[in-house]
């Protein structure tokens, strides 16, 4: 069975050194509310100079999720998920991956992966908090 060449990039990115720093990382974060506000500060400054609206859609609606666990609303996300969530993030924000953001064009290619890759592992963990989410904005609405 041959494998596509984005199977190909995503596994040789998950299997790199990178990644695993972003994954260590992630896991020492997710311990530190301070550092996951500084991360999602920084992804925010990061995507606000990108132009590809559904890719940035996609990485604020990680950022809220983690955002809302680490307030202590929305605590129902497993630890799996965040670790995998925080690690894309971590991974986004880092100038220094497998394909280093300073080189024009392919420069993103390794983040828009990776964060795909997050979408399409997490799928019903992500759609569970955007239905919460769209909960918590009607019952605001009613008040």
């Amino acid at each position: 069975m041959q494998t596509s060449s984005s199977d190909s990039l995503i596994y040789r990115i998950l299997q790199s050194v990178f990644f695993k720093r972003s994954q260590r990382r992630a896991s020492r974060l997710l311990r530190n509310s301070a550092g996951l506000w500084d991360l999602l500060k920084n992804v925010s400054v990061k995507s606000g100079s990108l132009t590809d609206n559904t890719f940035v859609s996609n990485l604020q609606t990680l950022s809220r999720m983690i955002r809302a666990y680490v307030k202590g609303d929305y605590k129902v996300i497993p630890w799996t998920t965040l670790v995998k969530i925080v690690a894309a993030l971590v991974y986004f924000v880092s100038p220094l991956d497998f394909i280093p953001d300073l080189l024009p064009v392919l420069g993103f290619s390794d983040d828009i992966a990776i964060v795909l890759w997050v979408l399409s592992s997490c799928t019903e963990e992500i759609k569970r908090f955007q239905e919460w989410e769209a909960a918590q904005a009607i019952s605001v609405s009613d008040n």
